[in-house]
């Protein structure tokens, strides 16, 4: 979980060229400017028509959250979210900030994360199965050599 006082991350998948997508960015930056926000929430944009892995992840994270995702701005806030943006959802926005940051009843969960931290998870994976791959064909060629050793020395008692 997130420990008291740490900044939570604010997911903003937005879209080059999108005016709401600019218009939701130009608040999380006047936001975090603000001498009581700024302390909340890290801005965490992710551009979704130049990236394929920030539009996978964009819609896997509507799948978790069981949104009906018709378009950018995506706002994600732990479990929370915005779809599309609008000034008058500013104070409903800061609000869900504020909550997720002092967690009181310990919900704040970041979910997007782990689909931006799965690139090292793979490397490691990546490592081990190859480790594997190398062990089990060491094995195995330890076993065909002690079981040619062994057929030669049934071939030898056989002469006799």
């Amino acid at each position: 979980g997130v420990k008291a006082n740490e900044k939570i991350n604010v997911y903003l998948f937005r879209r080059n060229g999108c005016g709401f997508c600019e218009s939701a960015l130009a608040f999380f930056k006047e936001l975090g400017e603000d001498s009581e926000y700024k302390e909340y929430f890290n801005l965490v944009e992710k551009e979704v028509s130049s990236s394929k892995k920030n539009s996978s992840a964009m819609e896997s994270v509507a799948k978790e959250l069981n949104v009906n995702l018709e378009g950018v701005p995506f706002i994600v806030i732990g479990k929370e979210n915005f779809e599309g943006y609008t000034s008058s959802w500013n104070d409903s926005i800061k609000e869900t900030i504020k909550k997720a940051y002092l967690n009181s009843d310990g919900s704040y969960q970041d979910i997007v994360r782990k689909y931006f931290d799965d690139s090292e998870k793979e490397k490691d994976n990546g490592a081990a199965v190859t480790i594997i791959i190398l062990l089990v064909a060491v094995a195995g060629i330890g076993f065909l050599v002690y079981m040619a050793k062994e057929d030669s020395t049934i071939d030898v008692e056989e002469v006799k």
